[in-house]
């Protein structure tokens, strides 16, 4: 049976020549269709032969926004020599990949990078410092990293930013996210980085805006909330190498934390920090979803962010049906009545009119308070009761819990003989 992405192979060399030891492409037409078909190679070989954990393993990411993908090592020299040997089987690929893998992990040593995000949020007490896996992560005020900021390259940078944009990046009112890590690339270390921004404001807005229903009296619907990591200050070994942002401003409002708040999102953090590895990715995409159902600004948008969030906390896979993610978002109630019970089916049929039929107008304001309202709590339930246990007794826990006969007053004392 002929493997497709031999033929993918096939195509992308067509196009491609080498000059003077260069892998080239000969006009603008090629290098876009060689970085269409060039993704979906390098995307069968992550995803499909779980290359991604080879990258992860060296610290080391494989692509750039700025540049093809297939002219980025360590893809580069295993296509040119492919096109010189004339072959065009994904296998011989794979070993090549490999081989320059190796040469990457050998050759290329760990620097530290840092990396600033500032945002509008202002405290009187110290957020915990997270760390977890070899990165730090640290809120900090405008004093703290001033050596930083001083740096003259990113101030000349942020002064034609600000002039841009009219937004201040730097200024002793704002905080910033300080993630500190060792990668043996800045682009590896700047993804590594932005999922844990993300994650740390995640758990920020999630402890803000807990058991807070907003609701727009007059004019659209508005966001919940403004808290996001916009722009992002990237330095390799103290110098500054790059300012990259998703959104040319900040959020305009301040976000005073009150000292329970501050308590509440250190218990998490520790919790998480805690956690069993192996439902640690699920707990990260359950509060990032989360956060991006508070910030977008389509209601349908929002609540199936919400749903996600549901979905991830619930431990959702093939073997998990949606009706099964219904059922333990109920499972911690103790009064599971017939009105709750309706109430989470009238949004799980508003969820497969989204998902099924891409009408993302039906979800209202008010449905995406009512799914805010659900995973809430689930989300606590999940961080503080389950979070230190493995994933295969998350699902013993599951269907004690949603056993009619079991008797949820002696919830902890049971799960410890599971």
């Amino acid at each position: 049976m002929t493997d497709f992405r031999d033929d993918l192979l096939r195509l992308i060399l067509d196009k491609l020549t080498i000059k003077n030891g260069i892998l080239t492409l000969t006009n603008q037409e090629n290098f876009l269709k060689t970085q269409r078909f060039g993704i979906l190679l390098i995307s069968e070989l992550l995803e499909g032969e779980h290359y991604q954990e080879k990258f992860d393993a060296i610290q080391y990411s494989w692509y750039a926004d700025s540049l093809h993908p297939l002219l980025f090592e360590p893809f580069e020299t295993a296509i040119k020599e492919l096109k010189l040997e004339k072959k065009v089987f994904f296998q011989d690929f794979k070993k090549k990949v490999d081989r320059e893998l190796i040469k990457i992990e050998r050759q290329k040593k760990l620097v530290e990078f840092d990396f600033f995000y500032p945002i509008r949020i202002q405290t009187t007490k110290k957020l915990k410092k997270m760390e977890i896996e070899g990165i730090s992560v640290e809120i900090k005020n405008y004093q703290e990293i001033e050596n930083f900021l001083s740096n003259p390259q990113l101030l000349s940078e942020i002064r034609e930013y600000e002039m841009n944009y009219s937004t201040q990046l730097i200024h002793p009112s704002l905080s910033y996210i300080h993630i500190s890590l060792f990668a043996r690339n800045l682009w590896y270390a700047e993804r590594k980085a932005a999922r844990n921004a993300q994650l740390i404001v995640s758990i920020i807005a999630y402890i803000e805006n807990y058991r807070v229903m907003w609701r727009t009296l007059i004019g659209p619907p508005k966001p919940i909330s403004d808290l996001d990591v916009e722009i992002e200050l990237a330095f390799s070994e103290k110098d500054f190498v790059n300012l990259f942002y998703k959104n040319v401003a900040l959020g305009k409002k301040n976000h005073k934390l009150a000292n329970k708040q501050i308590d509440d999102i250190n218990r998490i953090i520790g919790l998480f920090e805690t956690s069993d590895q192996s439902i640690r990715d699920f707990i990260e995409d359950g509060l990032i979803a989360y956060h991006s159902g508070t910030i977008q600004k389509h209601m349908g948008y929002a609540f199936v962010n919400f749903w996600t969030s549901a979905e991830r906390f619930c431990l959702k896979n093939h073997q998990v049906t949606e009706r099964k993610v219904m059922e333990r978002l109920l499972s911690p109630l103790l009064n599971k009545t017939g009105i709750t019970k309706n109430e989470l089916k009238r949004l799980y049929k508003i969820r497969n009119k989204i998902i099924h039929e891409a009408d993302y107008g039906l979800a209202t304001e008010y449905d995406r308070n009512i799914m805010q309202f659900y995973i809430e709590p689930f989300i606590a339930f999940f961080i503080e009761k389950l979070s230190k246990y493995p994933q295969k007794k998350i699902e013993r826990i599951f269907q004690f819990l949603n056993d009619p006969t079991s008797d949820l007053s002696k919830f902890d004392e049971i799960v410890e003989s599971l």
